[in-house]
């Protein structure tokens, strides 16, 4: 086999450049700040999260401190996880139906009120993959895949769910 004065390998050059590629295509921009997305699904896998810690320690003021504290611990308080407006009578008009989607969507955004608050997502992951392209079939699956896992969202995410109710 061919090797390079790097040392590296055709096929190991092209391999590295697949990697480039796969995580270039995998980190998306919003309002001009990069971001990853997680496209490996449920449950998140290691690749994902480290990614997700080393975001957190670059931008967090205590850093790499802040992150090995909360990976460490073990008696991390549990988050409530707010209970979603299925289904509503016939009843209801749509300003009553529509304040129940924004309570859930607050609820998921402060659980705690005033404690530990989960807040708009920047943990520099989306952790739902939303494919523009897809029909609203597709979509309906992705916001009850929010439903289910309960994490931080961001900006599109949050369009997605708040159609759920209402499709």
């Amino acid at each position: 086999m061919k090797t390079r004065k790097s040392g590296l390998t055709p096929k190991m050059i092209r391999s590295a450049s697949k990697l480039a590629l796969s995580e270039k295509e995998e980190a998306h921009e919003e309002n001009g700040v990069l971001f990853w997305v997680n496209k490996s699904g449920f449950p998140i896998d290691d690749h994902t999260w480290d990614r997700m810690w080393d975001h957190a320690a670059r931008i967090h003021p205590l850093g790499v401190d802040m992150v090995r504290n909360i990976r460490n611990k073990s008696d991390l308080p549990q988050i409530p996880v707010p209970q979603a407006p299925l289904s509503f009578g016939a009843t209801l008009s749509v300003q009553e139906r529509l304040k129940k989607v924004q309570d859930y969507m607050n609820e998921l955004q402060y659980p705690l009120k005033d404690k530990l608050r989960r807040q708009y997502n920047h943990t520099g992951t989306q952790f739902y993959e939303i494919r523009k392209n897809r029909p609203i079939s597709g979509l309906m699956e992705s916001a009850r895949e929010m439903i289910r896992e309960a994490l931080p969202i961001k900006c599109l995410e949050a369009v997605i769910l708040g159609m759920y109710p209402l499709a």
